[in-house]
């Protein structure tokens, strides 16, 4: 999915982008077995995935929190994610993940940027390779 915030930080869109091109590439690499993206870019039909006797889902996510506090002579950065697993392509929706973390940085804006970015990756990261791929699979009866 194109996945979402609902922060206002100045970083959001960034970091919605960052989101996207973190679980294609964990499911990749987790999941070499699992294709992210429809030959020939349009979205496949139902009937396109009976012709060829898969079975896919729709993944997304959002940005829920995205804070930074000031901690000696760091700060330290904290987000949450949550994401949603549903049938494709009727969109039934089946699986609701959440994941949180906090990275220390520095207090310069690359540092602090920097650590939005690691904090984001990382919490998308894990919910791809421990919660996503493994419920697809069972669901899949792979």
């Amino acid at each position: 999915g194109p996945m979402g915030t609902k922060t206002t930080d100045p970083d959001a869109g960034k970091l919605k982008d960052l989101m996207r091109t973190t679980a294609q590439k964990k499911v990749g690499k987790t999941a070499s077995e699992m294709i992210t993206e429809w030959p020939g870019g349009k979205a496949p039909k139902q009937s396109d995935l009976d012709a060829k006797k898969l079975t896919a889902y729709h993944v997304d996510g959002t940005l829920t929190e995205l804070t930074q506090k000031e901690k000696g002579g760091a700060t330290i950065v904290s987000c949450k994610v949550s994401m949603l697993i549903a049938t494709y392509p009727d969109k039934s929706m089946f699986a609701f993940l959440n994941g949180g973390a906090s990275v220390q940085a520095g207090t310069s804006a690359a540092d602090i940027s920097s650590a939005k970015e690691d904090c984001v990756g990382a919490v998308v990261e894990d919910l791809v390779m421990k919660k996503i791929v493994p419920t697809i699979r069972t669901r899949s009866g792979t």
